[in-house]
């Protein structure tokens, strides 16, 4: 009798959860949150999945990924000779066709928005799509007139010589910056580029707390505090339309609020600060600690500073690329199937990584070695392919390419100019940054919020509501 009740208990409550997921949770006031209740749900179902995998990876070696897997398919590597000695390469030709793919559909939003949302609206993951023709146009139109790319070096040599100032000043004999200071002081660089006044603490307060709070989201893999998230982007946008020029330029491409913020806050300052920010972090790390005799070379090198920008990126690759997805068809048959125990449709972050782990053949320093030696490498270095990884290519290219260069450039330079060396950079987020014991531990904590992302992806497509009922923001 007892184990016929804890039998129909164990049929009943899981079907009662399913009805509640689907009726409740799906519809529920706000509906991008997941109930406690939900997430210890799923978390329970992925634990038993993801030991089952990792037991029968162990059992059968053979069910692991041969190649990087990138949405759902995978590059095979390619086994080259050079010098009598086989070395594993990788197909950067068939990389860079994936990555400049024009599309990308709404299910990985349900991954990425976990971290970023109510900044971007749910098509702007889509190219061609009105949404992203209004925000690239204005963003186009904005550094345009604001010569924003032309500015950088001059501005960003301010800031870099106040830092250097700053760094004299203290009587530690190790200069150390950190790389959230460098975050703070790349928002001020944007804030004086696109506004063209030197901002105040108060103008930068919010953009600064949203640019470290995405970046710890992104760091730990987790949710942040929903409530002040919305709050902070509300204080923002109340404070982005107090100002003329940007009420101007709402009404004149007639950007939704949540258009607006994607094009200000994420375009011009979230992504700037995180992506030069970690680039400019990285390099000035593995020089510093790894080969500090380079650094006079590199800075004194227009060329070598360019590539060794490039290099180092290639090795972090930003956002685009995580976020890359392409459609199994018939057309793209050169592209291996993957066989995967997740059919996952997302280019996540860690195969990303697996992707540029596969391409690490030779870490920076070797890189910008060969390049001392062979001058000629540099410009068949520096093309759209061989850049892919770091800055995207095609309708995928990074638009703020050129502008990343110029003020990492510019900010390396003064920094040498004035020190005589560079600063070490104490890392404490990004993707270089070790968050977790072990890979498998970031792994994991991936691969989990895949599953939360694909139960409110499935569950929309049921019922048919729109995504982007699930990430409008209303204020």
């Amino acid at each position: 009798m007892i184990y016929g009740i804890l039998l129909t208990c164990l049929i009943i409550g899981p079907l009662v959860f399913l009805v509640w997921l689907c009726l409740v949770a799906s519809w529920s006031v706000n509906p991008r949150l997941v109930p406690k209740i939900q997430h210890v749900f799923l978390n329970s179902i992925f634990i038993i999945f993801w030991y089952s995998k990792l037991t029968i990876e162990k059992i059968f070696p053979l069910a692991k990924f041969e190649g990087a897997p990138i949405g759902c398919h995978k590059i095979i590597q390619i086994q080259s000779e050079s010098n009598a000695t086989k070395k594993k390469c990788f197909d950067l030709k068939t990389v860079s066709k994936f990555i400049s793919f024009p599309t990308r559909p709404h299910r990985p939003f349900y991954f990425f928005a976990a971290f970023v949302y109510p900044m971007l609206p749910i098509d702007l993951m889509g190219n061609q799509s009105d949404t992203w023709d209004r925000i690239y146009t204005c963003f186009t139109h904005i550094m345009n007139r604001k010569k924003v790319v032309a500015s950088s070096e001059q501005i960003t040599a301010k800031y870099a010589a106040k830092l250097a100032k700053e760094l004299k000043s203290n009587k530690s004999q190790r200069l150390v910056v950190s790389d959230r200071y460098l975050r703070e002081i790349l928002c001020a660089v944007m804030w004086q580029l696109v506004f063209e006044t030197q901002p105040t603490e108060s103008d930068l307060k919010n953009l600064i707390t949203l640019s470290h709070s995405i970046s710890k989201a992104m760091t730990y893999n987790q949710d942040p505090n929903w409530s002040e998230r919305i709050d902070l982007c509300t204080a923002l946008l109340k404070q982005l339309q107090s100002i003329p020029a940007v009420v101007q330029t709402q009404k004149e491409f007639n950007l939704t609020d949540q258009e607006l913020c994607t094009v200000y806050a994420m375009e011009f300052f979230v992504t700037p600060s995180l992506e030069i920010g970690e680039v400019m972090a990285n390099l000035m790390t593995i020089l510093v600690n790894g080969k500090p005799d380079l650094i006079e070379k590199v800075v004194d090198d227009p060329d070598l500073m360019r590539y060794s920008i490039i290099a180092t990126a290639h090795h972090y690759p930003p956002f685009q690329v995580v976020m890359g997805e392409i459609p199994d068809v018939e057309k793209y048959k050169e592209l291996t199937k993957c066989i995967n125990l997740i059919p996952c449709g997302h280019a996540l972050e860690i195969q990303t990584q697996i992707i540029a782990e596969l391409n690490r053949n030779e870490s920076v320093i070797n890189h910008i070695d060969r390049c001392l030696a062979d001058k000629s490498f540099v410009e068949s270095a520096d093309t759209e392919v061989e850049t892919c990884m770091a800055f995207g290519k095609g309708q995928r290219v990074c638009k703020g390419k050129e502008l990343a260069i110029n003020v990492i450039t510019s900010f390396l330079t003064t920094l040498y100019t004035e020190l005589n060396q560079w600063p070490d950079v104490e890392i404490t987020a990004g993707r270089k940054y070790k968050a977790f014991k072990t890979f498998d531990d970031r792994l994991y904590l991936w691969y989990r919020r895949w599953l939360t992302a694909n139960v409110l992806y499935h569950f929309d497509n049921f019922f048919r509501r729109p995504a982007v009922h699930r990430f409008r923001w209303e204020i």
